[in-house]
């Protein structure tokens, strides 16, 4: 599902991510989606608060490649308490932001979004 508004609707046990890098909104919504979460992606911090505000069990930032990625994640942890996950290739930057978090911050490494899996050589056995 896509929500570009502040007025969009998201589903029940849903996850909110705010995509930039389209490799990850392309898997990582595979992977919430084969643990029973609904993924919706969104492109805008007031669209991703109204997800926090609309029952989103927590969000996600994508910060993989955002040349804004400080001002991207201020934008949403000081203004709600819900769970945000950060998608981003440095655990001190996530750590950094912990003290205007209004909620609990947790640091998503971008590897683990199945990235690996998209930009691996494939080669046959012989």
């Amino acid at each position: 599902m896509i929500a570009t508004s502040a007025t969009a609707t998201v589903p029940v046990a849903c996850v909110a991510l705010w995509r930039d890098n389209p490799d990850i909104a392309f898997t990582l919504p595979l992977i919430l989606g084969r643990a029973g979460l609904a993924v919706a992606l969104v492109d805008s911090a007031d669209a991703l608060l109204h997800a926090a505000d609309t029952g989103a069990i927590f969000l996600v930032i994508d910060c993989s490649q955002a040349p804004d990625a400080s001002a991207r994640c201020r934008a949403v942890i000081t203004c709600t308490a819900v769970p945000v996950h950060i998608c981003h290739p440095s655990e001190p930057f996530v750590v950094a932001l912990a003290p205007v978090a209004r909620g609990p911050l947790v640091w998503l490494p971008p590897e683990w979004t199945g990235l690996p899996l998209l930009h691996h050589q494939w080669v046959p056995q012989s």
